[in-house]
């Protein structure tokens, strides 16, 4: 059977290109993914390794302890250098633009320890210079705004910073933008959040000469005393930094190995229709070899020779296919710089044996039903012609499990919106699409026949006639066959339509979440006094619904100094989408100055504010820290504004263009926050994860439609002698083209009117199950 069914690929090796295509597209999914996950580690490592090049030493040390550490660590004998290398995510604010998610990095002290390479510029020479990476968005002589990162900052001194030079991006994989500074401009930018004051690393030189043995455990006797410190090699400090990068790479390998789970279930359907089809046409072959003497098994083990041909060379051609895409990819990032960690292409042996094994154990998988399917093939079938059918049996046993199945996912379903459990939901409308494929082959037929006599009778006098009536005979003669022409589709479509929908709840749900997180649109925020005319322009803009002028003071709370927003409470709910304002014997603190000052809402705090001493009340500061002019003596000169725009979210974005514009103009240090930013931002990245799971998802959606086009085509084939017969009736070629291209049309229509029935009436579409 090994000859026969070699020859049987030789002979139709045309037959078999579709499900080479889609074995290869899903072992190429897995095996990019692999070498992705490698590379990207193998590049931070590099970008890692530039950095502590020059480390002998280092020490893991809590944020508070770091200076005080460091001094420490310079006195110890055989240390030459010392850097502290405290970062920090702030917000940028450079003319008419502001980018988040900043990452401002202390600079090293010791040229020793600079890893940084200089291409223009000089080296920062003061505390208030910095670098950033050439090709940034950064240019030398740049003046700019810092202040941290956080949502409610209405009350932080933006800290004016120079970019004096520009260095190599190297090897550097970071994917945010990135300044470099001296340790004093980077602590003067302090949040006061917990999340900013994680644990520092501090990189340590050895004098030459000196022994490192020795010197590493004076360094380690040091770090004994310090709480939660901890001593390491330079090598180990890169691994750890390496750890701490790579931990996202592997949630997202995890999230595309599931899409390449999703590809493969597809492949497994159309490498399935493929050989069923095949098997169907090829009845008589079959039945002619149990007639000369060929067993069961023999049969079933040359279909199954064939899957395993048909598995090795399409995972071989997937993984050369996956691996040069990311080889690829590499080169063209290292060409442009592109702020990627695709630097240093990785290829693990993992990457080139697991995606052949589950190409092969896939293909041979898909191909089992089929192989069971050729050996019930009887003798006489070389004789005759055998017609396909259903055995009644199992349409019953079908009908059964759809109609339970049916039943117990609409009652979850329906327990799960009222439970407001999307997980539930999801279920009860998967358990419905399972059950509706489950009985596609029974009801999909009937179906197709109804609609073919229907557009017999509304073309009845028309020659098109014929041909809907005999689309509709074709599919209920071949139901199986009929099935599986969209069933490999089916899984793509509704996947995709489950993210879109899914993607429009949650942006047309964002919008509340935000408001009541953020309940200010927009808080402009200054240093210094807003001039009269910017504040008198911002009231005035078409789009601004309200404004209100917000004054930057300076309080003690129980002892710890703040900079709050003086308001004028009775003006500030104008502007408020939700909330209350803080009363006259309230105050409203951020959770950064609850934390700095060590108070909870509710408590009673001593409140010192121009020279004299209050006891008020705290309450949440979900829009910043406010408290009213009256009570905290704020001077009547705005440094700021509270903001109510007009519409909310993104038809906004044209307004808030040009108040950045006017402010620009007028005040360069005022920085920008609240709830329309948020919402601005949030918008993008739900836009850019849809793109990016519909391109994701468009490979399982290439794949199905390979084995519809590859079903309909060996669809065609098998009926060679009835489209001639047809031809020799009197039917055109077009008319036979027409009763072919009308079967997949029928069966994607009621595969599209079955794929609303899965979906949640939440507007969250079920997961389907395979």
């Amino acid at each position: 059977m090994k000859g026969i069914a070699l020859a049987q690929l030789r002979a139709h090796k045309g037959r078999y290109v579709a499900s080479v295509l889609a074995v290869a597209i899903g072992v190429a999914f897995v095996a990019a993914t692999l070498t992705l996950t490698a590379t990207s580690t193998e590049s931070v490592r590099a970008s890692v390794a530039a950095q502590f090049s020059t480390t002998d030493a280092a020490v893991s040390v809590p944020s508070e302890f770091a200076d005080q550490t460091g001094e420490q660590l310079a006195n110890v004998p055989g240390v030459q250098a010392v850097a502290v290398d405290r970062n920090r995510l702030v917000s940028v604010t450079s003319g008419a633009k502001t980018y988040s998610q900043v990452e401002l990095t202390a600079l090293a002290g010791d040229e020793q320890l600079r890893w940084q390479k200089l291409t223009a510029g000089v080296f920062p020479q003061g505390d208030r210079q910095a670098l950033a990476y050439a090709g940034s968005n950064f240019a030398v002589g740049q003046r700019l705004f810092v202040r941290p990162d956080v949502d409610t900052a209405t009350d932080r001194t933006a800290v004016e910073i120079t970019v004096v030079g520009l260095v190599e991006r190297g090897d550097a994989t970071s994917g945010v933008p990135q300044l470099f500074a001296p340790g004093a401009a980077v602590s003067a930018v302090d949040s006061g959040r917990s999340d900013d004051r994680d644990d520092v690393v501090i990189r340590l030189a050895f004098a030459e000469g000196a022994d490192p043995a020795s010197a590493m455990a004076a360094v380690a006797d040091v770090a004994s005393t310090v709480p939660g410190a901890e001593a390491m090699s330079g090598e180990a400090a890169a691994d750890r930094v390496v750890r701490q990068f790579t931990g996202g790479s592997v949630i997202l390998a995890s999230v595309l190995l599931v899409f390449a789970a999703i590809t493969a279930m597809v492949s497994c359907l159309v490498i399935a229709n493929t050989f069923a089809v095949l098997i169907t046409s090829r009845t008589r072959e079959l039945a002619l070899l149990r007639c000369i003497g060929a067993d069961a098994s023999q049969v079933r083990s040359g279909v199954r020779m064939e899957a395993l041909v048909l598995g090795v060379v399409a995972s071989v051609a997937g993984v050369i296919l996956g691996i040069g895409g990311v080889a690829l990819a590499t080169w063209v990032t290292r060409m442009t710089g592109a702020d990627l960690p695709l630097t240093h292409l990785a290829i693990p042996f993992t990457a080139v044996l697991v995606p052949v094994v589950l190409g092969v154990v896939m293909t041979l998988l898909a191909a089992t039903v089929p192989a069971r399917l050729a050996t019930r093939v009887s003798p006489l079938a070389a004789f005759t012609t055998v017609a396909s059918s259903e055995p009644r049996g199992r349409n019953i046993f079908r009908i059964t499990a759809a109609t339970v199945l049916v039943l117990v996912g609409t009652t979850v379903l329906i327990w799960g919106i009222g439970q407001k459990s999307v997980p539930a939901a999801a279920l009860g409308g998967g358990a419905t699409f399972l059950a509706i494929m489950l009985s596609g082959v029974v009801l999909v037929p009937p179906i197709v026949r109804a609609a073919g006599s229907a557009a017999a009778l509304l073309l009845r006098r028309t020659a098109a006639a014929p041909v809907a009536e005999l689309t509709g005979a074709n599919a209920g003669r071949a139901p199986r066959r009929t099935a599986a022409t969209a069933s490999a589709l089916i899984i793509g479509i509704t996947l995709t339509t489950m993210m879109v929908v899914g993607a429009q709840v949650v942006r047309s749900s964002v919008s509340t979440l935000i408001s009541d997180m953020h309940p200010v649109d927009l808080i402009v925020s200054s240093g210094s006094p807003l001039p009269a005319p910017l504040v008198e322009s911002i009231r005035t803009t078409e789009g601004v619904a309200a404004a209100v002028p917000l004054t930057r003071t300076k309080i003690d709370v129980n002892g710890v100094a703040l900079n709050i927003a003086a308001v004028d409470s009775s003006a500030l709910s104008a502007v408020m989408r939700s909330g209350s304002t803080p009363t006259a014997d309230e105050i409203a603190l951020a959770p950064e100055d609850q934390a700095l000052a060590g108070v909870q809402d509710g408590e009673r705090v001593t409140v010192l504010a121009g020279g004299i001493t209050k006891t008020m009340t705290v309450v949440e500061g979900e829009a910043g820290s406010f408290a009213d002019r009256a009570s905290v003596g704020g001077a009547p000169v705005p440094t700021g504004m509270a903001v109510r725009l007009s519409s909310f979210g993104t038809g906004s974005m044209d307004t808030v263009t040009t108040l950045r514009d006017l402010v620009a103009a007028s005040a360069p240090d005022a920085t920008f926050a609240g709830g329309v930013e948020t919402q601005q931002q949030l918008d993008e990245i739900l836009t850019l994860v849809l793109r990016i799971v519909l391109a994701l998802l468009g490979v399982a959606v290439v794949v199905a439609l390979i084995g519809v086009g590859n079903t309909m085509a060996l669809s065609v084939i098998d009926r060679r002698r009835e489209n001639a017969l047809l031809r020799v009736i009197g039917l055109s070629s077009r008319g036979c083209a027409r009763c072919s291209w009308a079967r997949p049309r029928s069966s994607l229509r009621w595969r599209r009117s079955r794929e609303w029935l899965s979906v949640p009436p939440t507007g969250w579409p079920a997961r389907p199950r395979s």
